[in-house]
């Protein structure tokens, strides 16, 4: 079966997705400055705790690796997929059922609606974040190091698609996902180490945040970048985020199977 013609709809839709987006200049613009704005307000917070405590360090963490960190992270969430929502929009309005009749997988569709809107947003706001904290903070990172930081941004972006994807098929069960998603996107912030890296957390409270999935949506990225975490540890913790990631995939699955049985069950 040749599978480019399918490949190449979805390309397609990728790109009319990356148009649309560039429409919208003030959004994006928007979006830059917050995310510019977020890791300062940190560097603020964060340099009157070391001020006030007097050390140098925090757990080894130092004030510039604090400073660093908090730059990535918010890189992290400019590029993170926001594709629930749209999800259930599709599903409250009857989008998706036009869409299944369509020769395209809805699946297909949503990643390529993530990819659109991820490749636009990385260089936008992701990656000019990530060169600004290289220069400013004199990062100097070898080829191996920047070869785990990316693989940890696949990682986040392939769990960040799939955790979106849980949550807009909710609409099938919820009125509306408002709250859900809201909750979630406190909980993941928190557990995946936005608002306080993990490794600063009580040994108790980290291992436990330790033992879920957050932490590879952005904490690992950020002390791969800041150098938290060792190469070894970054190999570690990689690979038991691949573990999660075909955990999340069965869960997919499944959720999946049970919308379009709920689809079928009301004769669409």
């Amino acid at each position: 079966m040749d599978l480019n013609p399918h490949v190449g709809r979805y390309l397609e839709y990728s790109k009319m997705l990356i148009k649309d987006r560039f429409v919208y200049k003030i959004n994006l613009l928007l979006m830059m400055a917050f995310q510019i704005m977020s890791p300062i307000v940190m560097l603020f917070v964060w340099t009157a705790i070391y001020l006030a405590s007097g050390v140098s360090a925090i757990n080894n963490f130092t004030l510039a690796q604090i400073i660093t960190y908090f730059f990535i992270v918010s890189a992290m969430n400019a590029i993170a997929p926001n594709t629930a929502q749209a999800i259930s929009d599709d599903i409250k309005y009857g989008n998706m059922f036009g869409i299944l009749t369509r020769p395209l997988s809805y699946v297909g569709s949503v990643i390529s609606y993530a990819a659109g809107h991820m490749f636009v947003d990385a260089t936008v706001v992701g990656i000019p974040i990530i060169i600004l904290v290289t220069v400013l903070m004199h990062i100097s990172l070898s080829l191996y190091t920047w070869m785990l930081f990316v693989a940890a941004i696949i990682l986040m972006l392939v769990l960040s698609i799939m955790a979106e994807f849980l949550i807009g098929c909710l609409s099938f069960f919820f009125i509306d996902i408002g709250g859900v998603a809201t909750m979630f996107t406190f909980i993941m912030q928190f557990f995946s180490g936005g608002l306080i890296p993990l490794n600063l957390l009580p040994h108790g409270i980290s291992q436990v945040v330790y033992a879920l999935p957050f932490q590879f949506m952005l904490y690992t990225p950020a002390a791969i970048f800041t150098g938290a975490l060792s190469s070894s540890q970054a190999i570690v913790s990689l690979e038991i985020g691949i573990v999660w990631s075909l955990v999340f995939l069965v869960l997919c699955t499944a959720m999946w199977h049970g919308v379009k049985r709920h689809i079928d069950s009301v004769g669409v």
